[in-house]
């Protein structure tokens, strides 16, 4: 059996939640990579829309970020929303560590719910969260959902 096929979310896919993160946080992208400045004390948050071909089975997440010099550290969510209520749902969440050096976090198994993709009743998109002491230490590089 084969690999599978990977879909990878960049660190720059990632936009401010509301229009006052533009204003509260200075938040950087590159074709590699995502971080933040917050310069109020505040928990920044960023969304990216998940595009799934219909019917997959989700078998793995697997987030890479980078931790220079810590502490800080950065939460990783993935939604499902009903298109018919609204209704959000975690089908996956994951918080990256506060240690040093590069990070390879893997979800599999269990960890993930709602396994089977279903365009046509959700639509799917990835939260990322880096706490007020991230600063610019902490990276995330990639997203990779395999299938």
């Amino acid at each position: 059996m084969g690999r599978g096929s990977v879909i990878k979310v960049p660190g720059c896919a990632f936009r401010p939640t509301s229009y006052s993160a533009y204003n509260d946080v200075w938040w950087f992208v590159s074709p590699n990579r995502l971080y933040t400045i917050p310069h109020s004390g505040q928990t920044a948050e960023f969304i990216a829309p998940l595009n799934f071909p219909n019917g997959i089975t989700i078998k793995k997440i697997t987030i890479y970020c980078l931790n220079e010099v810590g502490p800080g550290y950065i939460s990783v969510f993935l939604f499902r929303a009903n298109l018919l209520t609204g209704v959000e749902e975690i089908f996956a969440q994951e918080v990256c560590p506060v240690v040093t050096g590069r990070q390879i976090i893997v979800l599999n198994g269990p960890q993930i719910k709602y396994k089977t993709v279903k365009n046509s009743s959700y639509s799917y998109s990835a939260l990322v969260l880096f706490d007020q002491n991230a600063g610019e230490n902490v990276q995330l590089h990639e997203i990779q959902i395999t299938y």
